[in-house]
């Protein structure tokens, strides 16, 4: 049940990402050298964050089956799982190498939500 949960929430992350790649507005026309020469192979780029080693495999192969169906590039980092929620806010505070999607586990969820890290859904609220 635990592993079920686990990719459950894997694929909606994902499906975040590929939201957040469709509507943003922030992707224009530049230039190869602009978006990162020869690497990007024009297309967008995603960096997937997670703490779990033991999802280290199937986070690979569905980061390229995902890229390979969105037309982008999913980059899975690993980070420590000890202070990951704490790495996560540093990164978009002070890094230019912000995850775009990032994996969370329920426990952490709250924590997330009061550093702003995490938003309530709008829409389901009574």
């Amino acid at each position: 049940m635990k592993n079920r949960t686990r990719l459950a929430a894997l694929g909606a992350a994902l499906t975040l990402g590929a939201a957040v790649i469709c509507g943003s507005s922030l992707w224009s026309e530049k230039t190869k050298e602009e978006r990162g020469g020869a690497w990007s192979e024009d297309r967008p780029t995603l960096y997937f964050w997670y703490a779990d080693q033991n999802l280290e495999e199937f986070v690979d192969s569905a980061a390229q089956a995902f890229g390979e169906r969105e037309g982008v590039r999913v980059i899975p980092v690993l980070v420590s799982g000890s202070g990951y929620l704490e790495a996560v806010n540093e990164a978009s505070l002070r890094s230019g190498q912000l995850p775009d999607v990032y994996l969370l586990g329920h426990d952490s969820l709250e924590k997330a939500y009061l550093a702003g890290l995490a938003a309530r859904d709008r829409k389901s609220v009574v």
